[in-house]
C-alpha cells in the first residue's frame, strides 16, 4: 500500500485479497470518500454511499418534474468539430439538478458529472412504473 497526501486530502493505492487493485482511494476527514479500482477485466468509479455515513434519511421527493425540466441538447464541440447528438449544458443542468454541475474556478470552466443523474432517473422511472401500473390496474 502506498499514500500521498496532496491538496485535497490523502490518495492511496493499494491490493486487496484478491489481488483487485484500487487505484486511487479519495480521503477527506469523514475518512474514505470514493475509489477508482480495477476489478477483474473492469473499472470501477466508486462514490461513498455507506448509510453510516447520513442521516434523516427518507424517501427523495418526485423526480418526473425535474427530468422533464432537464434540457438534452446537440451540439458541436469547438477543439475538435466532432458533433454530439445527446449531452448537457452545464450551466442549464445546474439549475435542474445542482449536485450534477460544477464550476472548477481555477480553470474557469464548468463541468457535468453523469453519475448525479443516475438517482433522479430512478426515481422518474419508479414514479412512471407507479403511474403504469396504476392505469393497468
Amino acid at each position: 500500500n502506498s499514500f500521498q497526501v496532496t491538496q485535497s486530502g490523502v490518495v492511496s493505492t493499494e491490493r486487496d485479497a484478491d489481488n483487485n487493485q484500487r487505484q486511487l482511494g479519495f480521503y477527506n476527514t469523514n475518512g474514505l470518500v470514493g475509489t477508482i479500482a480495477t476489478v477483474n477485466s473492469q473499472t470501477n468509479y466508486n462514490v461513498s454511499s455507506d448509510a453510516r455515513l447520513k442521516e434523516h434519511i427518507a424517501d427523495s421527493a418526485g423526480s418526473v418534474d425535474c427530468i422533464r425540466d432537464i434540457r438534452v441538447r446537440q451540439f458541436d464541440w469547438k477543439a475538435s468539430g466532432k458533433h454530439q447528438d445527446y449531452g448537457f449544458i452545464a450551466q442549464e443542468l445546474v439549475e435542474v439538478v445542482p449536485t450534477a454541475a460544477s464550476h472548477d474556478e481555477e480553470h474557469d470552466v464548468w463541468c457535468v458529472d453523469n453519475s448525479k443523474l443516475v438517482p433522479v432517473l430512478v426515481k422518474a422511472i419508479q414514479e412512471l412504473t407507479a403511474r403504469l401500473e396504476a392505469l393497468e390496474a
